[in-house]
This record gives structure tokens, C-alpha cells and sequence, in this order.
């Protein structure tokens, strides 16, 4: 037994990739409260890397997020209704998280189960809706990392697909060249100048899951953009370094 095995038998492949800067697992239970059963309603959900954020749903009793158990490939998930305006908002540290200089990778695993619109996860930097971290579906804009205009956005086609999919964005800024996946294909790119010097800062804007930013970035989030749908896990990577494609397949992978 090599080293390597026995690494990664101990620590879980999103964590043994350098750079996890959040991580968030519907199948481990551990990181919701209350402690759920099926079809039961959640309060929180924390995130698994060492930032620990914990996401908090602002809704009514009646109007969370709900755990699914063993709904897809035997593991659980968490179901999200646009109609009830059911979401997650990050805690403090959360919003306060900023790219800096370094390149980045978003990975999730959901399904879309109807609707036009919807957002699984964004945060906005700079203050600006420009400037974000987005993963969103719509007729225009799907997902990617806006840098200074709104071409920054990787567009898709796979916006009707109502089964679950792997969406992973690859933003490699010292290659100038990003890339957004579907179950390992390449759905969109976004070609520009490399670009590892400017800082994309912390803003005080919310980060959120199954919603999306308004223009002012708190309190009630964009209408039409509630998700419809479940999402079984979140993984993002900041690194100060490009992504590779072994890498990213090996997240995939997992």
C-alpha cells in the first residue's frame, strides 16, 4: 500500500485537492440541524472544508428546504421550491469570502426539476453584480465568474435538462481561458487576456444557495431566481494556481 492510497483512504478527495474552500455534502448528516429524517425540514447547513461556513435558510417553518433521503444513487439530497422561496444565506465568514488574485473551480452536483430559472450557488465580489461567483440557470447566463463586464459569463445549453448533472467552472486566469462542464463535456468557454493581478475582493454582499443576489446583495433575493429542484453537493477550489484537467476530472470522479 503506497502513500498516496493511504492518504486518500484517510482524507476525502475534495479535501485531499489542495485549495478546498467550501464544501457542502447533503449526504452527511453531521453538517445539518436539526438532525433530519426524510421529507423533514432544514435550518442549517455547514460546510465541510476548514472555513466551516453555515448556511442558514431565512424562511418561515413552513417554508424550508427539505431533506431527501436516499433519492439519488442511494444517497440523500436536499430538495429546494421556487414556489415557497426556499433558500440558503451564508453566515458572516461566508460573505466575507474573496478570490484575491487566485484562480478558482466550482463543481456541483444538482437537478433542476422545473422551471426557467434557478440559481444553485453565487456570491458576489466587489459589491458589484458584475463581479460574481455564479452557477445559475437561465436563457442567458448558466455559469461561470464574471470579471469586468458581463462577458465574463459562460453560457450552456443545458438549461431544459431536468436530470441530475455534474456542472463543474474552471476559472484559470493565469491561462486567460475559463471553461464550464456538463458531466465532463464542455458546455461553454470564455477566452481574455490572462489576468492573475487583480484582486477580486470580499464584498458585504450575501452568499447564497438556491437564490440569487438582488442588486443590492442583501435581504430579499432576485424574484424568478429561486431554484426548483435538488442539490447534493457544492465544491469549490481558490488556488493561486490554474486548475488542470486531471484535477478537475479527478473531482468529477469523485
Amino acid at each position: 500500500l503506497d502513500l498516496n492510497t493511504l492518504f486518500n483512504a484517510i482524507t476525502p478527495i475534495p479535501l485531499a485537492i489542495q485549495g478546498c474552500c467550501l464544501w457542502m455534502d447533503s449526504n452527511d448528516t453531521s453538517k445539518i440541524s436539526p438532525a433530519p429524517s426524510n421529507n423533514s425540514t432544514i435550518n442549517t447547513w455547514t460546510d465541510k472544508s476548514t472555513n466551516a461556513y453555515v448556511f442558514t435558510s431565512p424562511s418561515t417553518s413552513t417554508a424550508k428546504p427539505t431533506f431527501i433521503s436516499n433519492s439519488q444513487n442511494g444517497k440523500s439530497t436536499i430538495k429546494f421550491a421556487s414556489a415557497t422561496l426556499q433558500y440558503f444565506i451564508g453566515n458572516t465568514a461566508s460573505k466575507n469570502f474573496a478570490l484575491n488574485t487566485s484562480s478558482y473551480a466550482l463543481f456541483a452536483v444538482f437537478q433542476k426539476t422545473s422551471g426557467t430559472n434557478g440559481s444553485i450557488y453565487n456570491k458576489s465580489l466587489f459589491g458589484a453584480a458584475l463581479n460574481r461567483i455564479l452557477l445559475t440557470i437561465d436563457p442567458n447566463l448558466n455559469c461561470g465568474f464574471s470579471h469586468d463586464n458581463a462577458s465574463g459569463k459562460i453560457s450552456n445549453t443545458t438549461n431544459t435538462i431536468t436530470t441530475y448533472q455534474i456542472v463543474s467552472v474552471i476559472i484559470n486566469r493565469y491561462a486567460g481561458l475559463d471553461k464550464s462542464y456538463v458531466n465532463g463535456l464542455v458546455a461553454g468557454t470564455y477566452s481574455y487576456t490572462p489576468n492573475s493581478t487583480t484582486n477580486f475582493g470580499a464584498s458585504t454582499y450575501d452568499t447564497l444557495i438556491g437564490a440569487y443576489n438582488n442588486s443590492t446583495g442583501t435581504g430579499t433575493p432576485q424574484a424568478d431566481y429561486y431554484l426548483n429542484g435538488n442539490i447534493c453537493e457544492i465544491i469549490s477550489y481558490k488556488n493561486t494556481y490554474d486548475m488542470t484537467d486531471a484535477t478537475r476530472q479527478t473531482v468529477e470522479g469523485y
